[in-house]
C-alpha cells in the first residue's frame, strides 16, 4: 500500500511539475495581439514549423489563438525539446 502512495504522489508531482513548467499564452505571444505567430512560437519551440500551428490553427488564422495554443501546447513537450541538446544520458534514480 505504501508502495501505491508513494508512486502516485510521484506521478501527482511530476504531473504538476509538467504543468508548472508549460509557458502561458501571455509569455508566448510577445506582441500580446492575441495570436502566436510562427516566430513567436519559435522562440519556445525552435523546431516548429508553419505545418504544426496548421494542425491546431481552427479558425485558419495562420496563427495559434489561445485555446489553439494550448492544445498544441498539451501535445508538445517543450521540456523535452530542450533536453534533446543534452549530449549524455541522466544517470538512473534510486527509489
Amino acid at each position: 500500500m505504501k508502495t501505491l502512495i508513494a508512486v502516485s504522489a510521484t506521478a501527482l508531482l511530476g504531473t504538476a511539475a509538467a504543468m508548472a513548467q508549460a509557458p502561458e499564452f501571455a509569455e508566448v505571444d510577445a506582441d500580446a495581439n492575441g495570436e502566436v505567430t510562427l516566430a513567436e512560437l519559435q522562440e519556445i519551440a525552435p523546431d516548429a514549423t508553419q505545418d504544426d500551428i496548421d494542425s491546431y490553427d481552427i479558425d485558419d488564422s495562420g496563427t495559434l489563438s489561445d485555446n489553439e495554443f494550448v492544445a498544441w501546447s498539451v501535445s508538445y513537450d517543450v521540456d523535452a525539446e530542450a533536453e534533446s541538446d543534452v549530449d549524455e544520458p541522466m544517470a538512473p534514480q534510486n527509489r
